[in-house]
């Protein structure tokens, strides 16, 4: 029974993961959120212990219910049968003693207690016949009580031959109360042993709820632990998986790399992370792409820059050179003067 049930349990995880993880099945469950998926899968625990809850407390009540027919019904119709009996044995034992009784007094303490025993009888068979609630109960009861009618009337007749001829009323005893009185018995016990059938029934009804009870919880907790585990490989599988795909996207962005790609249609709040990864992949390259646009305007001005620093060295070197050779000219023009200068002096001074 265990291992039928284990294979049972197993099979039902693999059918229960094949069916989650088929294309259409997988796209409504990826796109539910995780606190869906997990009140989903604690929902179909709980809502299995409380079958199997609700379950085993039928059954117990109907166990209990079996119990309780034997012991407040079945058991005490058994018991009031054979206080019944013993008492009719006793007083077949009483009529014998009537006869056998040496003195009067002997014999009126059997009549008494044999008269006793009849009105006990009676209220017995009243309280069993109120008990008695089956056809054939019943009908067995009437068998009963047609020969404690018959038996009674004898008994009557008894005490009158023992007063009168005890030999007679000993022959009487012998031929027509014994019998009787056996009769009556027998159909008692008939009655007894319909009760004990059905307590016995009773019974293995009682053991046989309990049997099937306990496979059915044993049962339903293998499904239960199957189906949690299935669930709890379902949720974890649906968690991890996008969580191990953003950290790989995570480790190549470190590493420099903007070419990864995302490809994630799931909902859900791993999925969104992944959106939100994808996005800023997006964002980062595009953030790349406009700086390396920036640093190449920057080197082309660098060197529109560089070619004007270098025209304007090269027109203060020439004007230098003219400087230089303004500044010699110049110079050139000074001696002159200053040799006219000298030459007027010296006309000046020829003249004079």
């Amino acid at each position: 029974m265990a291992s039928k049930t284990m294979a049972y349990c197993s099979w039902l995880r693999k059918r229960f993961l094949n069916k989650v993880n088929q294309p259409g099945n997988y796209i409504v469950f990826k796109h539910l959120n995780i606190a869906t998926r997990l009140a989903i899968g604690f929902g179909v625990v709980v809502l299995l212990l409380l079958f199997m809850s609700v379950t085993s407390v039928q059954r117990l009540a109907s166990v209990n219910d079996g119990t309780r027919m034997i012991y407040e019904d079945r058991y005490p119709k058994i018991v009031l049968a054979n206080e019944i009996i013993k008492n009719t044995l006793d007083n077949g034992r009483e009529a014998r003693n009537v006869l056998l009784a040496v003195s009067e007094d002997e014999a009126d303490n059997s009549r008494k207690a044999l008269n006793v025993n009849r009105a006990e009888i009676v209220e017995g068979m009243a309280k069993l016949r109120k008990l008695l609630n089956s056809e054939k109960g019943g009908q067995l009861w009437k068998e009963a009580a047609d020969k404690r009618d018959a038996l009674d009337t004898r008994y009557d007749k008894l005490f009158a031959l023992a007063r009168d001829d005890k030999k007679a009323a000993l022959e009487y005893l012998k031929t027509e109360l014994a019998p009787t009185n056996t009769a009556f018995w027998k159909a008692l016990e008939e009655l007894e042993k319909f009760q004990g059938g059905l307590m016995a029934d009773s019974a293995q009804h009682a053991y046989d709820t309990y049997d099937s009870t306990r496979s059915l919880i044993i049962t339903l907790s293998a499904i239960a632990v199957a189906l949690a585990l299935a669930i709890g490989a379902w949720i974890t599988l649906s968690i991890t998986r996008p969580l191990k795909q953003a950290v790989a996207v995570a480790n190549r962005l470190e590493a420099g790399d903007l070419t990864v790609k995302i490809d994630s249609s799931a909902r859900d709040e791993t999925g969104q992370l992944l959106q939100a990864m994808r996005n800023m992949i997006a964002t980062l390259t595009q953030v790349v792409g406009e700086v390396n646009g920036g640093a190449q305007a920057l080197a082309g001005a660098s060197e529109e820059v560089s070619a004007t620093a270098q025209s304007l060295s090269q027109a203060s070197s020439e004007q230098a050179a003219g400087v230089e050779e303004t500044s010699a000219s110049i110079e050139q023009m000074t001696a002159s003067i200053s040799q006219n200068t000298e030459n007027a002096k010296v006309t000046d001074g020829m003249a004079t």
